[in-house]
């Protein structure tokens, strides 16, 4: 689903119909070995990963769909961690998809069911969003960080041919 690469080259992505993501180093001749990494167990609900990225240290972040989480994968030690990024106030549904991180090491998401768009701040635990004006903009899986710390992301039904949203860096 999701796809991203790794400051040292390594290319990393998510396999969405099972608990796993993935990587592998290219190579000259196009011949790669893929190693598997499991974010979970083969239950009734596991996680399924969507959009994956990384941050300064090399660990990968990836975002969990319906499960209402953001994962963090540690590749040195090849263990994971979820957290849960869940509405604070009952909402009408939760899709988690879009991801980055930004320069402070934050994990930005956006969640397409409940329109909002938020961080985890891994430092802190603290999980801080902001619900659009537009409940019915749908923003999904598009979100992306720029050098000037703002945030940016689509808005899939924000108007009749969709909309771009920004959050300008440092108002949330």
């Amino acid at each position: 689903y999701g796809i991203t690469k790794t400051s040292g080259g390594k290319i990393w992505f998510a396999e969405n119909n099972l608990p796993k993501i993935a990587s592998f180093s290219p190579t000259k001749s196009g011949k790669v070995t893929i190693s598997e990494h499991l974010i979970g167990a083969l239950t009734t609900n596991y996680p399924t990963p969507h959009l994956i990225t990384s941050d300064k240290s090399g660990n990968i972040w990836y975002s969990e769909g319906f499960a209402a989480n953001i994962g963090e994968f540690m590749p040195r030690s090849n263990t994971y961690k979820d957290f849960n990024v869940s509405c604070s106030t009952p909402c009408s549904g939760i899709h988690i998809s879009g991801i980055g991180v930004d320069s402070k090491g934050r994990i930005w998401f956006d969640d397409s069911l409940s329109a909002r768009i938020g961080y985890y701040n891994p430092a802190t635990g603290v999980v801080t969003t902001l619900t659009l004006s537009n409940t019915g903009a749908h923003p999904h899986d598009g979100l992306g960080l720029d050098s000037s710390g703002n945030t940016w992301f689509t808005e899939e039904f924000g108007g009749p041919t969709g909309m771009l949203g920004e959050i300008p860096a440092g108002s949330l």
